[in-house]
């Protein structure tokens, strides 16, 4: 028979033995589950997302989807409380503003090797790695085009032509990350001062902004202002549905832009949070990316999934230039051109 002490000793051992599995359950509840921001479009990544959790499906995803300079605004304003675990699909721009900002952890998902050199941070391991690169082009309607009896243009320059006033639209600067990225290929095309003159030629052609490259291209499609400035696999998705489309890649030079990954720095970091950067540029992930866009930065030689990158076409751009220069930019462009400007919005087109 137990005496009083040894009877006492029992029940704080089996105390003690419920605490910890108690705080052990906790700790396993906290690390699958992980708080992802990203930019990637409305209309793809639920389908991404349905890939991750089917292959690990004890990870809860909190999903947090806004504009890549809404999303790296929160983090920077966060500081050293974060609620983001990881940034998933943002603009390489805005991985260059948390990386300087040191909002980045390093981390080297696996497979890095699969990933093009030059859409990966060079240090080792890296703040950021590269899925797709996304680049601007032309989305021309032709049958449009040919009722107005206007040539489809086929540069940066030709399209600066006063011949194409009132016919043009691309994605509105302050909303859209595809619509800063065609201020900055300006500057890189033709320099602060001409870029500046450019811009302001741009804009009385433009008769309406979209909200986003979506937009910019479905609006062309249906034909009410012919020409759209885009990315490359918006224009594919309306030729693949059978519109009238003609992908133009400026002759001048595409602007691009890439979409990169990255670990938020955090006091503590979940370790689910790698899991999901490992996840992100594997086989099965790309093989999904691969559907939707044109340009892959990962190589997976056995599978549909290998993508030779050519950069023929492609601006020669100074990508840390463009993430340094993005506030006076947009300061800039948003007092002389933002409170005229009529935004067509994405449920115009849904």
């Amino acid at each position: 028979m137990l005496s009083g002490y040894h009877r006492w000793f029992l029940f704080l051992l089996l105390l003690l033995t419920a605490c910890s599995s108690t705080l052990s359950g906790s700790s396993t509840s906290a690390s699958s589950r992980i708080t992802v921001y990203s930019s990637l479009p409305s209309d793809s990544i639920e389908d991404f997302l349905a890939v991750f959790r089917r292959e690990h499906p004890t990870i809860e995803v909190d999903l947090v989807f806004d504009t890549a300079q809404q999303l790296t605004d929160d983090i920077i304003a966060s500081g050293e409380a974060p609620v983001a675990d990881v940034i998933w699909g943002l603009p390489v721009a805005n991985a260059l503003q948390l990386e300087w900002l040191d909002r980045l952890k390093p981390y080297a998902p696996a497979n890095l090797q699969r990933v093009d050199p030059r859409f990966r941070d060079p240090a080792d391991p890296p703040h950021w790695v590269g899925t797709a690169a996304r680049v601007l082009v032309f989305c021309v309607n032709r049958e449009r085009m040919a009722e107005l009896n206007l040539p489809i243009p086929n540069s940066w320059q030709a399209l600066s032509d006063p011949m194409y006033q009132g016919q043009i639209t691309f994605p509105f600067p302050p909303t859209a990350g595809s619509g800063y990225l065609v201020l900055a290929t300006a500057f890189q095309q033709f320099g602060n001062a001409d870029g500046w003159q450019y811009l302001e030629t741009l804009d009385s052609s433009v008769e309406r902004y979209s909200e986003d490259a979506r937009v910019a291209c479905e609006i062309p499609a249906r034909g009410d202002i012919p020409i759209g400035i885009s990315f490359d696999y918006r224009a594919v998705q309306r030729v693949e549905a059978g519109d009238p489309i003609e992908i133009v890649y400026p002759t001048d030079g595409a602007g691009w832009d890439v979409e990169v990954n990255g670990l938020v720095r955090k006091p503590i970091i979940n370790p689910s949070a790698r899991i999901f950067l490992d996840w992100a540029i594997s086989e099965t992930a790309v093989n999904e990316y691969a559907k939707v866009r044109e340009v892959l930065t990962i190589n997976y030689d056995d599978t549909a999934t290998a993508n030779p990158i050519s950069t023929d076409a492609l601006l020669d751009e100074d990508i840390p230039w463009i993430a340094a220069n993005r506030e006076r930019i947009m300061r800039e462009w948003t007092a002389l051109y933002a409170d005229k400007a009529q935004v067509i919005p994405l449920s115009d087109i849904e």
